[in-house]
């Protein structure tokens, strides 16, 4: 990216907020570009297949990510989902 360690952590406390904020961004880009699909559509059927087939390609991708991902990722990643369903 372009930038040192200690830079990003000008903007950012932990590296979980790092990767939340990224997520965040991440469902963000995904509304938008999901929204846009679905009004071009010229039916409720020609809709869900399309909700269906960007859900299908959208999960592929998760897998390809997580796959690619180090270690380290899935740990920060496992200790956010964890703190997260204790505050549900």
């Amino acid at each position: 990216a372009g930038i040192g360690k200690g830079t990003v952590y000008e903007y950012f406390a932990t590296k979980e907020e790092i990767i939340r904020e990224a997520i965040s961004y991440h469902v963000y880009q995904e509304y938008e570009r999901l929204t846009a699909l679905i009004t071009e559509q010229p039916s409720l059927i020609a809709t869900i297949v399309t909700i269906m087939d960007y859900l299908v390609d959208m999960l592929r991708t998760i897998v390809i990510c997580l796959q690619r991902s180090g270690p380290v990722f899935l740990s920060i990643l496992n200790r956010c989902i964890k703190k997260a369903r204790k505050k549900i």
